[in-house]
């Protein structure tokens, strides 16, 4: 016999043996399977998912029994994925922003990869003077900040940064505007790239130079684009090219040199584009000429690197003719396209001759009137 039973114990419910009867037993008292207790674990709730034959979804809402004697209702969906994090979510369900670094709540905090210079173009501005810089490389963004600091004994003082930072959409390169009033003294300086107060990458060899000093300007370039895959000789006219003077191409994140420049005068100067040699993909660039002291000047239009070629003329016959009317003139070369027009240049007016295709590709023939 036990003595002192608790209640729940003492009282063993109804019998439900065979009565021998056909009567249903009683099961008011009965707890089925498909009632959860209250202290069942939320990953261990089950759920009938099956479907009808008409396509109707039969499944029932689970219910939860709380000490309140009350009935909590779980959806189907979320008795059947319990992995539902609440406390990432607000109350509209929608996952709130990660913060990793301190941000504020609800901002996400972007941080950009991290800055490589290839070039920076000029290497060199005049003091007190506003000036631009254009530099080259990858994951550039305009939340960075492009600083000039001091880079010897007398220039180590002196730190300026640039008033607007504007960089392209896939982040290869970035213009850097300074005022005039920098602040910036005659010496040596280093191009900085900063994100956050860490310089992500800098570039010696930056110099501001005296007043007097001169920048060259770029008013012309003859031919204007080059065939990829193939070196070509071009003519750059302007103003201020100093012997020594270097050409390049900037784009794409990439700066490309030319290996032969020769300067025939302050104004004229010829370099060898190498698009085939330096394999320079397609595309346009920035021409800049930029002197031994570190200023440049820059093109204002774009030259370009394309997949269609130049024509290209290697001779002409007769080279030279006195007033005889109707002369016959014979170009040859290559990368002749059809339609192509041949065209006598003079000091006050061009002259566009009547032309016609003698053999395609290479070699055309016009009417001197």
């Amino acid at each position: 016999p036990v003595e002192d039973a608790p209640e729940d114990l003492a009282d063993p419910g109804p019998d439900h043996s065979d009565t021998g009867s056909d009567a249903a037993p009683d099961t008011s008292d009965v707890i089925f399977p498909d009632t959860v207790p209250t202290d069942l674990p939320v990953d261990d709730i089950q759920t009938d998912t099956s479907v009808s034959d008409s396509g109707t979804d039969t499944t029932e809402p689970d219910t939860i029994e709380t000490d309140t004697g009350t009935e909590d209702t779980l959806a189907p969906d979320m008795a059947a994925d319990p992995g539902t994090d609440e406390s990432t979510t607000d109350e509209g369900g929608i996952p709130d922003a990660v913060d990793e670094g301190g941000s504020d709540p609800g901002m996400l905090d972007v941080k950009p990869s991290t800055a490589t210079i290839d070039s920076v173009t000029p290497l060199a501005a005049i003091e007190n003077q506003q000036f631009s810089l254009t530099l080259t490389g990858t994951g550039f963004s305009d939340s960075m900040v492009v600083r000039i600091s001091g880079d010897s004994a007398l220039t180590q003082a002196y730190v300026t940064t640039a008033s607007t930072v504007q960089s392209d959409l896939g982040g290869t390169s970035i213009v850097a505007a300074f005022d005039a009033s920098n602040g910036l003294i005659r010496g040596n300086y280093r191009v900085e790239v900063v994100f956050m107060d860490t310089v992500h990458d800098s570039v010696p060899g930056f110099r501001i130079l005296p007043s007097t000093s001169i920048p060259p300007q770029v008013s012309y370039v003859s031919p204007d684009s080059a065939k990829s895959g193939r070196d070509r000789l071009v003519t750059v006219s302007g103003s201020a090219f100093q012997e020594g003077a270097s050409v390049l191409l900037a784009g794409g994140g990439k700066s490309f040199e030319s290996s032969y420049v020769a300067v025939s005068d302050q104004s004229t100067l010829t370099a060898i584009i190498q698009a085939g040699t330096q394999d320079i993909p397609v595309g346009d660039y920035e021409l800049w000429v930029v002197n031994p002291d570190g200023l440049a000047g820059k093109w204002s239009s774009p030259f370009r690197i394309t997949d269609q070629p130049p024509p290209t003329i290697t001779g002409i016959s007769p080279a030279r003719s006195g007033n005889a009317s109707d002369v016959v003139l014979s170009v040859t070369g290559l990368d002749f396209a059809d339609g192509a027009v041949i065209s006598l240049l003079g000091d006050t007016e061009d002259l566009e001759l009547p032309t016609s295709v003698t053999t395609p590709g290479t070699v055309l023939t016009a009417t001197i009137p």
